[in-house]
């Protein structure tokens, strides 16, 4: 679960303006079970990962959790089309 605590952690800093103080915690090798669409996020907050280059999968609650992250974090770093895309 501490991957979905970093996410959610994530999204409510960059809403409020302040630095993810937890997202310095999460590491690529990281047991997520199967949050794995939180981790697909993560990884993008995190500077892992490229946000244009995932691929969001068939199942609708990974793709919902991992299309919000992305939404929140394209608007943090100011990509306001993109982020509208996601949200949709």
């Amino acid at each position: 679960m501490k991957i979905a605590v970093i996410y959610w952690n994530t999204l409510a800093s960059y809403r409020a303006g302040i630095c993810p103080e937890l997202l310095e915690q999460y590491h690529s090798s990281m047991d997520v079970g199967h949050h794995m669409a939180y981790k697909t996020a993560v990884s993008v907050f995190s500077g892992e990962s490229v946000w244009d280059e995932i691929t969001v999968g068939e199942d609708s609650l990974d793709a919902v959790i991992i299309l919000y992250g992305l939404s929140v974090y394209l608007d943090h770093i100011r990509k306001a089309e993109e982020a509208e895309r996601c949200a949709e």
